[in-house]
């Protein structure tokens, strides 16, 4: 049913493409222009207590409670394969895999904290250099924008 869904909306990619590629393309000439100073505000949805919570559990629940948009797709595919299923261990097994899959790379982080120093070194060389971001951005826009408007997604359908 998902799959005869996905088919049904495949169009919808193209204007999805389009859109974001207008965000991107306004995003990074906004970096360039220096008119992103108002976006550089941190938004905080996490309570105070959470931020300094050493316990694994509240932390374990913290992290679990995150989930990034592009992994939204595939845990609701997930949800629906468990569903049809009918199988509760089916669909615990899966869900095990998935998040076992997206937290492995913030193991051994976890584990030996001074690997993230290389992360926060770049991320200091980065931030005087905000035109790479803007480039970045960019460069998104413009693949972006060029699969909407060259690219024909129904022939991804197989119809």
């Amino acid at each position: 049913m998902i799959v005869v869904l996905g088919q049904r909306l495949i169009g919808v990619q193209t204007g999805a493409w389009l859109i974001f590629g207008v965000i991107y393309l306004g995003l990074g000439f906004a970096i360039f222009a220096g008119w992103d100073r108002s976006m550089r505000h941190r938004i905080g949805f996490a309570p105070e207590r959470w931020k300094v919570a050493s316990n694994p559990l509240v932390q374990g629940l913290a992290f679990g409670l995150n989930i990034p948009a592009c992994a939204a797709p595939i845990l609701f595919g997930l949800m629906g394969a468990a569903t049809v299923s009918g199988s509760a261990l089916t669909g615990f097994v899966m869900m095990a895999a998935f998040a076992f899959a997206l937290s492995l790379p913030l193991l051994p982080l976890s584990v030996v904290p001074g690997l993230a120093r290389p992360l926060d070194r770049l991320a200091d060389w980065l931030r005087p250099r905000r035109w790479f971001l803007g480039a970045i951005f960019i460069g998104l826009g413009i693949w972006s924008v060029w699969f909407g408007l060259f690219v024909e997604p129904v022939n991804w359908s197989g119809t």
